[in-house]
C-alpha cells in the first residue's frame, strides 16, 4: 500500500511538472546601442549595392570598402542597400572602391552621386526710385 501511494504521488508530481511552463529569469537581454557614425565630420561617399541581399553580403561590402585606402569609417544598410563611407578625400579613390565591389561579384554596385546643390535664385531686382527733389 505504501509503495502504491508513493508511486501515485510521484506520478502526480511528474504530471504536474509537465504541465507547468518555466521561464528563465537569467536570460541576458542584449541592448542595442546606437553607435555614432562619422563623429569627426569627414566627407562621405555613398554606394548603392542593389545585389546585396543578406548579412553575409553586407559584411563583404563593409569589409571591401573598409579596406580601401582613405576609408575612415563604413556603415552598411542592408535594407536600403546603401553603404556610406567616411573618407579622407585626398587618398580615397571612388572608382577604385566601385571596382573592388565589382570584383567581389557585386555586379550592380555603383557610386551614388548626390545631386548638385541648385544655385540660389537671384534676389528680385527692386527698382530704385529717384529721390524727390526739393525744388
Amino acid at each position: 500500500m505504501k509503495y502504491t501511494l508513493l508511486l501515485l504521488v510521484l506520478a502526480m508530481i511528474l504530471v504536474g511538472c509537465a504541465d507547468t511552463k518555466t521561464t528563465s529569469t537569467d536570460k541576458a537581454e542584449t541592448e542595442a546601442t546606437a553607435v555614432a557614425f562619422n563623429v569627426a565630420g569627414a566627407p562621405t561617399v555613398m554606394f548603392e549595392v542593389s545585389d546585396m541581399v543578406c548579412e553575409s553580403c553586407s559584411a563583404a561590402v563593409h569589409e571591401t570598402l573598409a579596406a580601401q585606402p582613405g576609408a575612415k569609417e563604413v556603415t552598411v544598410d542592408l535594407e536600403s542597400k546603401v553603404a556610406t563611407v567616411a573618407v579622407d578625400e585626398k587618398t580615397f579613390d571612388r572608382e577604385a572602391a566601385v571596382a573592388a565591389l565589382l570584383d567581389k561579384q557585386f555586379s550592380h554596385a555603383k557610386l551614388v552621386v548626390a545631386p548638385e546643390k541648385p544655385a540660389e535664385p537671384a534676389a528680385p531686382e527692386v527698382p530704385i526710385s529717384p529721390e524727390p527733389s526739393d525744388g
